[in-house]
């Protein structure tokens, strides 16, 4: 549905990459990447991994999910697959008294919807010190 995590591209595919250990991972579910040397996770068999350092990506890049609602842009706070509904986010009290948003902390505004009521999209912020 939507994704929100850092990304590179390694070798022309795209992995989630993660920092454990002092050390980058490139994480993926495709178990052909054994062949070009991606190992098992101990405790999860379908998921992979492998150790890079930074020179060996093209690029990374962080995923931030957003939503257009009612021609209005909100960033998703989290996404329930089960209800099909994704959980919109504002800091502008104007925006949240007229969407209707509930106010939990100070000047936060959030509001479940739908996932039909809304488009989703994907902004990529390129992680600095990445070629």
């Amino acid at each position: 549905m939507s994704r929100h995590n850092k990304y590179a591209i390694y070798k022309g595919k795209e992995y989630r990459i993660i920092k454990m250990g002092g050390h980058l991972k490139l994480i993926s579910k495709d178990k052909q990447d054994v062949e070009n040397g991606f190992l098992p996770f101990k405790l999860n068999s379908d998921l992979y991994y492998k150790k890079v350092k930074t020179t060996d990506l093209e690029t990374a890049y962080d995923v931030v999910p957003f939503a257009q609602y009612k021609g209005i842009e909100f960033q998703i706070i989290r996404v329930n697959e089960e209800e099909g509904t994704v959980l919109l986010y504002s800091i502008d009290s104007k925006i949240g008294r007229e969407f209707g948003m509930h106010s939990h902390v100070g000047e936060k505004f959030e509001k479940y919807v739908r996932t039909e009521e809304v488009t989703l999209i994907e902004k990529k912020k390129k992680i600095s010190g990445f070629i």
